[in-house]
């Protein structure tokens, strides 16, 4: 139990720098070659635009399930 927990700690420590690389290389990919598209519209990539705080680098996102035709994230 003391493992996990003080794996969570290390986690959310570093989580603020890992954001700041993210962001950083993303904005630098859309500067170099224009609009980011995420593929998959399912609630993992919710949670990373979230957590992440990037769904303003994110241009599109695209899904290949025909119930998510025409809908907006």
């Amino acid at each position: 139990m003391l493992g996990e927990l003080n794996r969570a700690k290390i986690f959310a420590s570093s989580l603020k720098n890992q954001k700041g690389k993210i962001r950083e290389k993303l904005i630098y990919l859309k500067n170099k070659y224009g609009p980011i598209a995420l593929f998959g519209a399912g609630h993992l990539s919710v949670a990373f635009l979230s957590i992440l705080d990037i769904h303003d680098l994110i241009s599109f996102v695209i899904d290949d399930n025909e119930n998510k035709k025409d809908m907006w994230m």
